[in-house]
């Protein structure tokens, strides 16, 4: 016998699971309002009493706060623009990295927001800074708590190891940090005032 937690699934495969159970609670909590898209012709998660405000959902397990959409997200080809779902509309947009959430944003993207990838091969597209900026409002809480310092501004993998020696790992880890390290004591004042919303 295994647990499924022994076994290393693909980020995508999470992705698509969180899609699928968040879609299947918020249905179970509001039946008369929301449920899940049952078709490639729906978007994630559906409005039942304005298709207008139906959701897309884009996760991404990578260490860090990007989404990407599929490549056809950014061309603007006569069947791009016809297909459906319409890509312009509210997204909820999840980044995780192993078991933990770090970041969970909320807003409105148009089609022309997404950027293919200039490589002719390349196979996603990707936002800019004003998107992440202006347009996705970020949604605090005290799930950002468990994610790995790896999502701050700075630190890097050879940084990210040398506090794991203090025994910083995660944005808690940091928060709490009362050891003698200068370094790790600077990016603990600078984790306080970015999170600061989930103390």
């Amino acid at each position: 016998m295994f647990r499924i937690d022994e076994v290393e699934v693909p980020s995508a495969v999470v992705g698509y699971f969180f899609e699928k159970l968040f879609a299947r609670e918020l249905a179970a909590r509001l039946p008369t309002d929301w449920r899940g898209g049952q078709s490639k012709e729906e978007k994630d998660i559906v409005c039942l009493s304005d298709p207008y405000f139906s959701v897309e959902m884009k996760t991404s397990g990578q260490l860090g706060t990007k989404i990407f959409g599929n490549r056809s997200y950014g061309q603007k080809t006569e069947e791009a623009l016809v297909s459906k779902p319409e890509k312009s509309g509210y997204y909820i947009t999840v980044n995780f990295h192993g078991k933990a959430l770090t970041l969970i944003r909320f807003g409105w993207i148009d089609a022309s927001d997404w950027k293919p990838q200039k490589s002719e091969t390349g196979q996603a597209a990707s936002l800019t800074l004003e998107v992440y900026k202006y347009k996705l409002l970020e949604i605090p809480g005290r799930y950002r708590l468990s994610a790995p310092i790896g999502i701050m501004e700075g630190i890097g993998k050879k940084t990210a190891e040398t506090f794991a020696g203090e025994g910083v790992q995660t944005i808690y880890d940091l928060l709490n940090y009362e050891g003698p390290n200068g370094r790790i004591q600077a990016f603990r004042e600078k984790a306080r005032e970015q999170f600061a919303p989930e103390l």
